[in-house]
């Protein structure tokens, strides 16, 4: 009985894992139109990335300075799970939202009514 169980358990577990995957961001070079699951077409906003994530996504953002940041984040599906927003792996990054067009008085990074939210290692300035 308890073997059934740990096999139960870890299909389940297993079917969870597997609908988390990877987002690719560049405020650069990326392009809205991409999916973002590509790393050599990553999407440009953070605004998309939170369009089209789902729970257990890692968001992870490509190295450099990026200027003109202004971006909200809205998670439009389920939030039951958390999504991960951190810098690509061994990268670094700066988000400056000084240079943007629109109003100064703007957040570089707003998250809107969304929840469970794991941001790591962004520089913001």
């Amino acid at each position: 009985m308890k073997t059934l169980c740990f096999i139960f358990f870890l299909c389940f577990m297993s079917i969870q894992i597997s609908h988390a995957s990877k987002l690719y961001v560049n405020p650069t070079t990326g392009n809205d139109d991409s999916t973002g699951r590509n790393i050599n077409y990553p999407i440009k906003t953070l605004n998309k990335a939170g369009a089209v994530c789902v729970n257990g996504d890692t968001i992870f953002i490509r190295g450099g300075v990026h200027t003109g940041i202004k971006q909200t984040f809205f998670r439009s599906n389920n939030q039951d799970g958390w999504v991960y927003i951190m810098p690509y792996f061994g990268e670094s990054v700066t988000l400056v939202g000084y240079a943007a067009i629109d109003s100064l008085w703007k957040a570089i990074l707003t998250i809107e009514s969304s929840k469970n939210i794991y941001i790591k290692g962004l520089n913001l300035i």
